[in-house]
């Protein structure tokens, strides 16, 4: 007869997010590991098989959970230009709080392990592609409704906005100016002939 979990590996994802999100690999011990998700070691080898597994499971979580619905407005079916600006202010207003001091997932583990792990670097770069496709599609919708000139470099502007949001949650993260990250926010909304505001206060 099968023996079932002693755990639910969906909720046990979720809490280990949280912890790699704010501590990287290195620095999440399996003893953080159990703690944080409530399982024991034994539970956690055996659907994940090591520390490395249960860090790319949670990797992959945060990237179609947490990753996927910061880029909801950009997501549905008619986002376009309206759709960029409220996604560019979004960025603004966490920026700016204190849920900026974790920065993005993706991000952290591009700077702490891709140079070292190629699977992990695959999965980093496929993420960013990820989001260049997001950000083209809804620039090519954006001059099918009209907002933008036929003309405008789709590509270029997609690769920009790409390295503007990474830029943004890494330089919030290490507690820069928000005066500075706004700066490149604004340039950002200029080049689509946006409007800015100030979200210099919390």
């Amino acid at each position: 007869m099968p023996r079932h979990r002693e755990f639910e590996p969906e909720g046990a994802l979720e809490r280990s997010v949280n912890l790699f999100w704010q501590k990287g690999f290195f620095d999440s011990s399996m003893d953080d590991l159990v703690h944080q998700t409530g399982v024991s070691r034994r539970g956690l080898y055996s659907v994940f098989g090591n520390k490395r597994g249960l860090f790319i499971a949670s990797l992959n979580h945060y990237q179609q959970t947490i990753g996927k619905q910061l880029f909801m407005p950009l997501l549905i079916e008619d986002a376009g230009l309206d759709s960029l600006h409220q996604f560019l202010k979004t960025i603004a207003q966490l920026s700016n709080s204190d849920e900026s001091r974790f920065g993005c997932f993706v991000c952290n583990t591009a700077i702490e392990l891709a140079p070292q792990d190629p699977e992990i670097q695959r999965n980093v770069l496929n993420y960013f592609n990820w989001m260049y496709n997001v950000f083209a599609k809804a620039l090519q919708r954006a001059i099918e409704q009209g907002d933008l000139p036929i003309e405008f470099d789709i590509e270029h502007y997609a690769q920009f906005l790409v390295g503007t949001f990474e830029g943004v949650v890494v330089m919030a993260r290490a507690g820069a100016n928000f005066t500075f990250i706004n700066a490149f926010l604004k340039t950002a909304a200029a080049g689509l002939g946006l409007s800015w505001e100030d979200f210099s206060s919390p």
